[in-house]
Formats: structure tokens, C-alpha cells, sequence
């Protein structure tokens, strides 16, 4: 199974648009969907965990003090919260992607990040001049992702058209979460 996986994985990160179909073409049923979810917001915030254990000033982040349960329900807040979102911008782009299969999607992603994660991770331990770099490598890597996995969910033919569609969405979110945390939180 594990080595099943991380063919997927690969083929993922190769062909993105013909792992994530490949993905998506499992007809997993709710109960495999629900699982998905789950490791999808439990392998982040453990790799988080261990990130921020292994740093040594790291026993507190904004003030708060690092809780791998609160992160979980942060993780899987923003996961169904994203997954939202790219199901209802897809359909008012005239996408064909269902909710279902948004989860799906980007759950995969988190799985498939998750892999470059860990070798950043350790690359940071190891030769940590190098991590910047990877970092920034790695975002793109996940901008590709995230670009070809909604393509391939919603029927969408231009990527150009997805990129902007991504980064535009971006944007808006960013300034409605910075506005709602400002009312909510006095910040």
C-alpha cells in the first residue's frame, strides 16, 4: 500500500492533472473520503508539531502556546474551509467539480505537500542555508499543485485562467479573514 501511495505521490507532483484524476477516478466512498480528510489535517499538524518541537524557541507562537489539538481543528477548519471555497468559485466559473471531490482534492494536496514538508524539514536540520531556497521551491511547487489539481476538479482547460483565479481568490480571502479578525479579535 505504502509504495502504491507514494507512486501516486509522484505521479502527482510529475503529472499533476493525471494524479489528481487518478485520484479522484477511485470512487472512494464516504467513509474512505472522511479518512482522506482526516489525514489530511492530522499528517500537517503533526509534521508542525515536531517542526516548531525541534526549534528551540519554539514553545510559544504569537503568544500562544503550541497544542497539537487546537492545531488539528485549525488545520481541518482551514481544510473544509478551502475545500468551500474552491467548490463554489469552480461553479460560478462554470466548473463541474463537486464539494465532495473539492475535499478530495484538497486533501490530496495536503497529503502530497506533506511528502515536501518532510524534506524540508530535514534539509532545514541538516543544511539550513539551503532550506530558503527549498522553501521558496517548495511554494511554487504547491501554486503548481493547486493550479493543475483545480483545473483537473472543475473541467477547466486554461491554467492561466486558474493561476489568476487562485491568486485573486487569495487575495479577497486574505482581506475578509484580515477584516473579520479585526472585528473579532480587536486586532
Amino acid at each position: 500500500m505504502s509504495g502504491r501511495l507514494l507512486s501516486l505521490i509522484m505521479l502527482s507532483v510529475r503529472e499533476p492533472r493525471v494524479g489528481m484524476r487518478t485520484v479522484l477516478d477511485l470512487s472512494l466512498q464516504r467513509g474512505e473520503r472522511i479518512s482522506l480528510f482526516l489525514l489530511a489535517a492530522i499528517l500537517p499538524t503533526l509534521l508542525i508539531f515536531v517542526a516548531f518541537s525541534l526549534s528551540p524557541a519554539s514553545e510559544e507562537v504569537a503568544g500562544f502556546p503550541i497544542s497539537p489539538m487546537p492545531l488539528l481543528v485549525a488545520q481541518a477548519g482551514a481544510l473544509l474551509m478551502m475545500s468551500a471555497v474552491t467548490f463554489w468559485i469552480g461553479r460560478w466559473r462554470g466548473g463541474t467539480g463537486s464539494f465532495a471531490n473539492s475535499i478530495i482534492t484538497l486533501s490530496w494536496l495536503q497529503i502530497v505537500m506533506v511528502a515536501a514538508q518532510v524534506a524540508f524539514l530535514v534539509l532545514e536540520l541538516a543544511l539550513p542555508f539551503v532550506a530558503a531556497i527549498v522553501g521558496i521551491l517548495a511554494l511554487m511547487l504547491m501554486l503548481w499543485l493547486v493550479v493543475n489539481f483545480v483545473a483537473e476538479l472543475h473541467g477547466f482547460q486554461s491554467l492561466g485562467l486558474v493561476f489568476v483565479g487562485v491568486i485573486g481568490t487569495l487575495f479577497v480571502l486574505s482581506f475578509v479573514l484580515a477584516f473579520l479578525s479585526s472585528i473579532l479579535l480587536g486586532i
